[in-house]
């Protein structure tokens, strides 16, 4: 089966196309980002319109994060915001209104918990596999925190979103550095 987005994608400041193909192995190509490409008139997610005139990280992220996204989105204009913080730097994301409400008293305490975890990872261990073992171990097994509450501030402050990429893949995805300045962002606007 091979699904492939077009043509609406245009109404979305979205040019291009984007084919997502089922591998025999049941996940989904990480080629499905070729010649995907947002507008940045329209929201100025991404450098340039073409995919050659991408930067290198640009690319490796959509590349990344395309079979991820795809099945997270109802509507086409939900792509760039949901991408838009995997392929922004900032160190802080401001949350959605309802997304900071939905926050527990627990948040700071979760966060520091995280923060102090994910410290010691070194960069050449920082894979999605590593991360999940290791925020489960301090968050939900040490730090007694059912998942929802304990994972919820950590996809907030690296998405600033309810509905997000996944999160450790997301993590993978932006990196050591990035992911502690958010988590850290996060907790000074508590």
């Amino acid at each position: 089966m091979r699904v492939s987005w077009a043509g609406a994608l245009n109404a979305a400041g979205v040019a291009g196309r984007m084919t997502v193909c089922p591998r025999d192995d049941g996940g989904i190509s990480t080629s499905a980002a070729r010649g995907f490409s947002w507008s940045t008139r329209r929201d100025g997610v991404v450098s340039a319109d073409s995919w050659d005139a991408r930067t290198d990280r640009e690319r490796t992220i959509l590349t990344a994060s395309a079979p991820l996204v795809q099945p997270r989105v109802r509507v086409l204009g939900e792509v760039a915001d949901m991408v838009g913080s995997l392929l922004s730097t900032d160190g802080y994301l401001e949350p959605d209104a309802d997304v900071r409400k939905q926050l527990k008293d627990s948040a700071g305490d979760v966060l520091a918990k995280a923060i102090a975890a994910l410290e010691g990872v070194d960069e050449a261990d920082w894979a999605t596999d590593a991360l999940h073992d290791l925020l489960t171990r301090a968050l939900v097994d040490e730090g007694g925190y059912k998942p929802r509450l304990a994972f919820g501030p950590v996809r907030v402050a690296l998405s600033g979103r309810r509905v997000a990429p996944p999160l450790f893949e997301s993590m993978e995805i932006i990196g050591k550095d990035v992911t502690l300045a958010r988590l850290k962002g996060l907790a000074e606007h508590l």
